[in-house]
């Protein structure tokens, strides 16, 4: 059902939207009621390759005057900034690797941050989405993009330092498989 979901998102209105847009980095979307529940980042019609996260960097938001307020605040992404962060990894024990991935987060991105604590895909996209947060100084939606940009890539390696827990990953990610990496989105500007 996700993969019909991304399909006809993309056939109706990826193709169109990035046509018109063409070279527009990053677009901010409003999805309103049952529109809020497609991964419209993931879209793409069937038989292409390519998703819309592929093109453009997408982030959300709740509402118009949200992004706006957004928008107003100043960038805080830097290489560092957020060393402090508390680490939720799957308190309740249920997930098979999300325990894996936030000591990994903690010990590479958080060390200074409380570890508080999903499966396989999961671990490795939010590795690198904090790896170009803190290593490359990304801001949290271009981070997310470049990480789905790395999921998708066929010819993926992985970065220095990732944890050997996750290495035997790398090469095993099925990036056609819409429910992975589809399910994290950038809420705001």
């Amino acid at each position: 059902m996700p993969q019909l979901l991304c399909y006809g998102a993309g056939r109706t209105v990826r193709e169109p939207l990035l046509k018109r847009l063409a070279g527009v980095p990053s677009l901010v979307l409003v999805p309103m009621a049952e529109l809020g529940l497609v991964p419209w980042h993931a879209a793409r019609p069937a038989g292409r390759r390519r998703y819309a996260c592929q093109y453009a960097r997408i982030s959300y938001v709740p509402s118009a005057r949200l992004l706006c307020e957004v928008a107003a605040r100043p960038a805080t992404a830097r290489p560092g900034a957020a060393r402090q962060a508390p680490v939720v990894g799957n308190p309740a024990h249920d997930l098979p690797h999300a325990g894996e991935e936030s000591r990994a987060l903690h010990a590479e991105f958080h060390p200074g941050g409380l570890l508080l604590g999903p499966d396989e895909v999961t671990s490795l996209l939010m590795y690198m989405t904090h790896h170009h947060m803190s290593r490359e100084g990304r801001s949290p939606g271009r981070a997310l993009r470049t990480a789905q940009s790395w999921m998708l890539d066929e010819r993926r390696e992985a970065p220095p330092g990732m944890p050997a827990a996750l290495l035997p990953r790398v090469r095993h990610i099925d990036a056609t498989d819409p429910t992975g990496w589809p399910g994290f989105t950038h809420l705001g500007w």
